[in-house]
């Protein structure tokens, strides 16, 4: 893949690319924390070509609206996310997890503690120990979506 792909870092709703300039993306548990989902689906299907997929991963509330639940979390649903941004072909489906939420806020407070000196680090160590009273009310998900 040499000279055919690159990674980019910057913000979820401008990232620096042209319009319509790739024909594939990924969002690996990263849209699930953009502040306003809205805006960065619609970053999302800009830089992507008229049908190029799109693959988010991340967690939905096993109970919509469940006030126990963070509140990006509380109302996640992707299905409705991406067809309001013009993306068609939108599926969503319950994915086995590998580490849950459970087991990395349990690898956070053990193998991170002497590690978390980066604030990215730090800040990742305190999210993953402040959401374990909650995992259990999330379920891992993977949603595809094709830009129309």
């Amino acid at each position: 893949m040499a000279g055919r792909a690159h990674f980019v870092v910057n913000d979820l709703t401008s990232t620096g690319l042209r319009d319509t300039s790739v024909s594939a993306a990924v969002s690996i548990d990263a849209l699930q924390y953009a502040d306003h989902r809205a805006p960065a689906a619609d970053g999302t299907r800009r830089i992507l070509r008229r049908g190029g997929r799109l693959v988010v991963t991340g967690w939905h509330p096993l109970s919509f609206g469940d006030s126990r639940l963070p509140e990006r979390h509380r109302h996640t649903d992707w299905p409705t996310v991406l067809s309001a941004a013009n993306f068609t072909a939108v599926e969503c489906q319950a994915r086995p997890a590998g580490p849950t939420p459970t087991s990395a806020s349990t690898a956070s407070r053990s193998s991170w503690a002497t590690r978390a000196r980066n604030a990215a680090l730090a800040g990742l160590q305190s999210e993953a120990l402040w959401r374990l009273p909650t995992a259990h009310l999330l379920s891992r998900i993977a949603a595809t979506a094709i830009a129309s």
